[in-house]
């Protein structure tokens, strides 16, 4: 799935997404430029660069589960970039793997980041495939808060 603009995606799945193409290595599951995404699952999916579930910008995300997902460099679950004050609200990111890092989340932000809130990093990891490495539930590329969310 390919998103952009002011797209708008509430309760869905995607999931068996696999980027693995010469020109599309990122986003398994939905490559996004600045889309809002609520209620959402993201299961099973893979990319060979950056985001098995998710991979871009986001404008907003809320109650957004990334689980099983994978991809061979960073961001497993999700690999982003955020804008000034880009809300992660109630998301679970379970079991999910990246080999360079960010198993759960991969994220760079500009100047001021994303802001995770309530959200659970539960048996994400990574394997140390590629250059970088770290973060087996989140490897955050800049500045971003962090409140009320658990890490198992």
């Amino acid at each position: 799935v390919y998103a952009n603009g002011d797209s708008v995606f509430d309760g869905f799945t995607v999931t068996g997404g696999n980027a693995d193409h010469a020109k599309v290595l990122n986003g398994g599951g939905m490559y996004v430029l600045g889309a809002t995404i609520r209620n959402c699952t993201f299961l099973r999916n893979s990319a060979n660069l950056g985001g098995g579930g998710l991979f871009g910008y986001a404008k907003w995300l809320s109650d957004v589960l990334f689980e099983s997902n994978s991809s061979r460099h960073l961001g497993g679950g999700a690999g982003l970039s955020v804008i000034a004050g880009s809300p992660f609200t109630r998301c679970v990111f379970r079991n999910n793997v990246a080999a360079a890092g960010g198993g759960g989340l991969y994220m760079s932000g500009h100047l001021d980041g994303g802001e995770i809130d309530e959200c659970v990093f539960q048996g994400n990891s990574y394997t140390v495939g590629t250059s970088g490495g770290g973060g087996g539930a989140i490897y955050i590329d800049g500045y971003s808060s962090i409140r009320n969310s658990v890490f198992i």
